[in-house]
């Protein structure tokens, strides 16, 4: 639109200048055509618009603006990623706390992944039994990805960071003391032989059992039931949610298909075994929210951050951190 920087005020004041409304009519009446070409589309009115705007949400107008949405002829789809680095576009309506990421914190997609010695870090330093071989845990991560593709509004969570895991089989009578007796413990061992000048800190040692709970919405019980029944695999999303609340990662997953789960405790340990040389590389990693468990009480929550000379896990409140990410899986 010409001029677009124009505002009302002043748009008020040059009709005053020019004796009101009947005076500014006239002058404009007796002005010759403005030089230039008309507005692009100047029969639609400003009530169309705001129907336009209102039909798609001011999310869904950006999501356009900004070639996230893939737009046909007779078809517009309003996707839940963005195109350029597969973060979470706003839902429509959606209330809660969401600040800008900050993308000096970043994660590294790999090029390519070796799969024997990620899989065998995981049968070192947590699962010994898996049953798994490193061409199943390849063939079944690709399936995942190959799904998540035909996902038409999420398929671009593939353009975001994102990395196999594998969980093994486990009877869980309680997250807690599995995580401080299990997973934890395993996660040091794979952090410190990654690292061997470094520390890694669990600052809830011993206070983590039967005060580590599933939360409503997250769909970490469908994890639950799987590990329970078999080997786990899975595609785990690293920071899709980053800037967000750790509120709005769990209010959000109620907009996403079936298939997405909220990381928990359990998967982000399960990452960070696998992959401590990216997930925990150093200070310039976003802290990881394990937003899917709470601990001890609805406002408190789990999470993983990386320093360059330590890794810590450790309770937060819930609220949103530049710096910080949610994470999601799909299972497969």
């Amino acid at each position: 639109m010409r001029y677009g920087d124009w505002k009302r005020a002043e748009t008020v004041a040059l009709i005053d200048k020019h004796g009101g409304l009947q005076g500014a009519r006239s002058f404009v009446a007796n002005c010759p055509a403005p030089i230039g070409e008309p507005p692009k589309y100047g029969e639609l009115t400003e009530g169309q618009i705001e129907a336009l705007i209102n039909k798609f949400g001011i999310e869904g107008v950006e999501a356009i603006l900004q070639d996230d949405a893939e737009v046909s002829v007779g078809k517009i789809i309003i996707p839940s990623f963005r195109a350029v680095n597969g973060s979470r576009i706003r839902p429509r309506g959606f209330k809660d706390e969401i600040l800008k990421a900050n993308l000096d914190f970043r994660f590294d997609q790999l090029e390519t992944i070796d799969f024997e010695p990620r899989l065998a870090r995981s049968k070192e330093y947590v699962w010994p039994k898996l049953a798994i071989s490193a061409t199943e845990l390849e063939e079944r991560y690709n399936a995942i990805l190959k799904q998540v593709g035909a996902m038409e509004q999420c398929r671009n969570v593939l353009k975001g960071p994102h990395y196999p895991i594998v969980i093994g089989k486990s009877e869980i009578a309680d997250i807690g003391t599995f995580l401080d007796t299990t997973v934890l413990p395993g996660v040091g061992r794979s952090y410190l032989n990654q690292f061997p000048k470094r520390t890694f800190n669990n600052y809830r040692k011993g206070e983590l059992a039967n005060e580590v709970t599933v939360v409503e919405g997250s769909r970490c019980d469908a994890l639950l039931k799987a590990i329970a029944e078999s080997d786990v695999v899975a595609a785990y999303f690293v920071c899709p949610l980053q800037g967000w609340s750790i509120t709005a990662d769990r209010n959000q997953m109620a907009t996403l298909p079936q298939e997405f789960i909220l990381a928990e405790a359990i998967a982000g340990s399960a990452g960070i075994v696998m992959f401590p040389d990216v997930l925990a590389r150093d200070f310039n990693v976003p802290g990881q929210d394990l937003a899917g468990n709470q601990w001890q009480s609805a406002g408190r929550s789990l999470y993983f951050r990386a320093r360059d000379e330590s890794l810590e896990f450790d309770y937060r409140y819930l609220d949103a951190h530049d710096r910080y990410s949610g994470g999601l899986l799909v299972l497969g």
